[in-house]
Order: C-alpha cells, then sequence, then structure tokens
C-alpha cells in the first residue's frame, strides 16, 4: 500500500495549486486517484505474496520492502 500512498502523495504535490483546505485536499486526491491506473494497483497487488513470505521469513523485521 506504501507505493500506492506514494504515487497519490506525488500526485497532489504535482498539481499546479497546493490545496490549502481540507475540501480541497480532498477533491486534488480524488483527482490523483481517478489518474492511477488499475494495473499499477495490480502490480502491487500481485507481488503481496511475494511481501508476505519476505516478512514471515524475517520474522517481521527489516526486507527489502
Amino acid at each position: 500500500i506504501e507505493p500506492v500512498w506514494h504515487e497519490l502523495k506525488a500526485g497532489v504535490r504535482a498539481l499546479p495549486h497546493r490545496p490549502s483546505t481540507v475540501q480541497e485536499l480532498v477533491t486534488a486526491v480524488k483527482q490523483v486517484w481517478e489518474k492511477i491506473e488499475t494495473k499499477d494497483v495490480d502490480k502491487y497487488i500481485d507481488r503481496m505474496d511475494e511481501v508476505i513470505e519476505a516478512v514471515l521469513r524475517a520474522k517481521g523485521g527489516h526486507t527489502r520492502f
């Protein structure tokens, strides 16, 4: 989920007008969210098994993810 948050934050930062109210922020996040393609989110979902296995092997410690 962190990569998706990163895309949302980067997209909001890249907007020509930075949100200055909560309502503007909500609108901006919705705009950016609509631009994120399903295939991009799917690639993160597809890796979840690999991520879970790495976390289990590390017993909750540091992983490359």
